[in-house]
């Protein structure tokens, strides 16, 4: 009973204002502004992507879409993404040292549990309210509008695909780099700088080599950002 209560109390949301990082809290809000526009942009015509985001500037034929080359770059969705993985970099491996002065074994537990309860909770009322919305809209529109299937509310709850929420993929991530930040936090709690040093050193290889990274592309791409962002509070 001790160790739940101890992993109910480390999950918990830290509100107090002297606790929380103004800055920080500005980071998040610039990046998340920029994927609303990013993604609003991209939302009104899709193709975009192909005509302007990734074409060669002197390919783009009218001033139109080299407008729209030049606001979705400033505004790049991307970006934004990669500065939240190196923020979560920085806020975890902070976070890790404090669960692991309850032990090295215990500690890393702990750690692991309390970011898996900041993550899957919000998945969960994402798109469980997605799915609810479309299977409300099939009654008033059928034929039209097709209910997700429970396989596919699974999937995505699971992580394992992103059928309903395509943006989801970031939280896979998330989870899959909990691991590697749990080691790190243990690396750097024993070995001091020299630990992140080798994630760092790790992730530069890994983003060449996705087999370092379990064959998850993703994850390989974007194991560096967190690096990065484990080696600011030093």
């Amino acid at each position: 009973m001790s160790f739940l209560n101890s992993v109910e109390n480390l999950t918990e949301l830290n509100t107090k204002p002297s606790d929380r990082n103004k800055a920080f809290d500005g980071i998040r809000g610039y990046a998340a502004l920029i994927v609303i526009v990013f993604h609003s942009i991209l939302g009104f015509n899709m193709g975009f992507v192909s005509d302007s985001l990734f074409a060669p500037l002197l390919s783009i034929p009218d001033a139109y879409h080299i407008f729209v080359k030049f606001l979705i770059s400033t505004f790049s969705g991307h970006t934004a993404v990669d500065i939240f993985f190196a923020m979560s970099g920085c806020v975890l491996i902070m976070s890790s040292q404090r669960c692991l002065k309850a032990g090295d074994i215990r500690g890393s537990v702990i750690f692991v549990i309390r970011r898996a309860f900041r993550i899957m909770p919000a998945l969960l009322v994402c798109v469980s309210v997605i799915a609810a919305v479309f299977w409300a809209l099939s009654f008033a529109f059928p034929g039209m509008i097709t209910p997700y299937t429970k396989d596919q509310v699974f999937d995505n709850l699971m992580l394992w695909g992103m059928p309903i929420h395509g943006a989801s993929w970031t939280l896979r991530v998330e989870m899959l780099a909990i691991p590697a930040l749990a080691i790190v936090g243990l690396l750097y709690k024993k070995a001091g700088n020299a630990g992140l040093i080798f994630f760092l050193i790790f992730s530069i290889l890994s983003f060449e080599n996705p087999k370092l990274c379990l064959n998850y592309p993703d994850l390989s791409s974007s194991l560096i950002y967190f690096s990065l962002g484990a080696i600011i509070p030093t």
